[in-house]
């Protein structure tokens, strides 16, 4: 039996009208779902370090139910312009922080609308070894843009 590598955090980064949305996410108890939490940064210019600099503040308030304080009533769902940018973004990348250390990227295109939501289809996956920079990880995504 293979034993799947635990979640401890997830970023999701949105690419819509020439912006990227980045967004750390935690999950929420007592279902363990994962939501898209404040702040969400905002870039329009596409730099390595500013990216990077994003990711690292979205991995800051990024949780899990594995990470001591996933259950921090103080985390507030992302509002406003999420069902805009998740439902109309041309891009997204999913980074996935595993216990081990590495990094798993999810690139997806949206797929097509499934209850007022859009279902998002995977088109390439890489994970990152230890250790992790989230410069590289800013790099690759900013080669795929």
């Amino acid at each position: 039996m293979v034993e799947i590598k635990k979640t401890y955090h997830h970023v999701s980064i949105y690419l819509f009208n020439r912006i990227l949305y980045v967004v750390g996410s935690v999950e929420l108890p007592p279902i363990f779902v994962w939501a898209h939490v404040n702040p969400v940064i905002k870039l329009q210019d596409f730099s390595i370090e500013k990216l990077s600099q994003a990711i690292d503040s979205a991995h800051i308030v990024s949780k899990s139910h594995f990470d001591p304080d996933h259950a921090n009533l103080e985390i507030k769902p992302w509002d406003g312009e999420k069902n805009r940018v998740w439902n109309h973004a041309l891009k997204l990348w999913s980074l996935w922080w595993k216990e081990d250390g590495s990094v798993d990227m999810d690139t997806e295109n949206p797929d097509k609308m499934y209850r007022g939501d859009m279902q998002w289809k995977t088109i390439s996956e890489k994970t990152f070894s230890p250790p992790v920079s989230t410069k590289d990880i800013a790099r690759e995504i900013l080669k795929q843009l």
